[in-house]
């Protein structure tokens, strides 16, 4: 028993030895790392080209992947409105103490702006503490932090999509329809739609604003609409899949319109959808205008979205991010698409197959 202690004892010292000797070369790596970022940045800024640091939530959103793919396209020549311009777009993983490493990174870089979709919107205080310390132009986006965070500082701005408008433009085409063709949606012929709805993350303001104002107009516009269901699927289509599968075995032919908060969360209804063989003509809605959404409107799958401009919204962080790292504020060109100095908000634009 004793030699059993013994040997226990050697290899835990062998491997916190072994850990130890793992952690410091770690560690030697990662300030060789940004020693070398550090002087390819300064050498950077002396050229004159602006570094901006972009962090996401996750790279698993389709949403946030248009806008970055929009953000690398506007800048494949590394140059914007005739400035140079470098950037480094890292992934946070959903985790909110990585975001706030990465945003540290950029700062002790000397970026000229930070740009940060947050994990958790209301768990910004770290990264405003770091940027606004280092007097670094700070952009939000897609993911709104409370007021008064984004009013710590002149220097912090929030870009997002208009719900609101989202919501209305949806509600839109779906009053369109029933006052058009009421059987489309009215499937039982009882007078009633009755719908469910799949919502995004249930702290984000967009679920909040979409799911309100949507059923607020559809009611407004005297569509006879009844709830069945709803539930979080956090804005992702297997999520959706699996609640709307479980909605189809629990309700049977009662569903007759879907409303989802996203287009992720509708194909993944229209996918539960085929998966269950229900061919009585459910319509469904989605939201933002992926890529993935407008070839499903146009082959049937789903009824209509609505389109984000994501282009619009690119051009419109790059804008306040080499605007205020070039001249120290924002251009009077782009301080006319802001309100109150400091907020942005993209429109929408209805789609379904009678769109031009």
């Amino acid at each position: 028993m004793q030699e059993e202690n013994n040997k226990f004892s050697l290899l835990k010292k062998i491997s916190l030895r072994t850990c130890l000797i793992i952690g410091i070369a770690l560690e030697l790596i990662a300030m060789v790392a940004i020693a070398n970022s550090s002087s390819f940045t300064r050498k950077a800024v002396k050229d004159d080209a602006v570094f901006i640091g972009i962090s996401v939530y996750s790279g698993d959103d389709t949403f946030v992947n248009s806008i970055c793919t929009e953000i690398d396209s506007l800048l494949n020549e590394s140059q914007y409105k005739g400035i140079r311009v470098r950037y480094e777009m890292v992934d946070a993983g959903q985790s909110q103490l990585i975001q706030n490493r990465q945003v540290e990174k950029f700062v002790s870089l000397k970026y000229n702006a930070i740009c940060v979709n947050p994990v958790e919107r209301t768990e910004v205080s770290t990264i405003i503490d770091r940027a606004v310390e280092a007097d670094i132009p700070l952009i939000f986006f897609n993911r709104e932090p409370v007021k008064s965070d984004i009013n710590r500082s002149k220097n912090i701005y929030y870009v997002g999509s208009d719900s609101k408008d989202a919501a209305i433009q949806q509600a839109g085409m779906i009053s369109q329809l029933y006052a058009s063709d009421p059987a489309s949606l009215d499937l039982n012929n009882d007078g009633m739609v009755t719908y469910v709805i799949l919502e995004g993350e249930a702290n984000h303001q967009d679920t909040l604003i979409r799911t309100e104002w949507v059923i607020k107009n559809l009611q407004d516009k005297n569509v006879p609409v009844h709830k069945i269901a709803a539930a979080s699927a956090n804005w992702d289509r297997n999520q959706a899949s699996v609640i709307m599968e479980d909605w189809l075995t629990k309700y049977a032919d009662n569903i007759e319109l879907v409303i989802a908060n996203n287009d992720d969360m509708a194909l993944g209804a229209a996918d539960a959808i085929e998966r269950c063989h229900d061919t009585r003509g459910v319509k469904i809605f989605g939201m933002d205008g992926s890529n993935e959404a407008i070839k499903a409107v146009d082959e049937g799958k789903i009824y209509g979205t609505v389109k984000c401009d994501f282009s619009e919204y690119a051009r419109l962080i790059l804008d306040i991010a080499v605007d205020n790292a070039v001249q120290g504020n924002i251009s009077n060109e782009s301080s006319k698409k802001l309100i109150q100095d400091k907020y942005a908000y993209i429109k929408y634009s209805a789609y379904n197959k009678a769109s031009p």
